[in-house]
């Protein structure tokens, strides 16, 4: 047979699983937020990492096509 609950424990049994879901709700908010910060900080360093590689490869293209150019006397 079905245990019969009252009104009473019904609303707390309810007011529990709300607050337990707020909790989720803050902590994967938080997990949210501490991820897209990663991801922020990711590109930052790819865009770094971009800039540098960026001047040394076209510094020896450079190199290369001035003295391709350029006659030595």
């Amino acid at each position: 047979m079905a245990k019969l609950i009252t009104r009473k424990e019904a609303e707390n049994r309810r007011l529990k699983f709300r607050v337990f879901a707020g909790m989720i709700d803050f902590l994967g908010t938080i997990g949210s937020v501490l991820v897209i910060l990663a991801c922020v900080l990711l590109l930052v360093s790819l865009w770094n990492w971009i800039i540098s590689d960026g001047k040394t490869t076209f510094a020896s293209i450079i190199y290369s096509i001035k003295t391709a150019l350029l006659i030595p006397e």
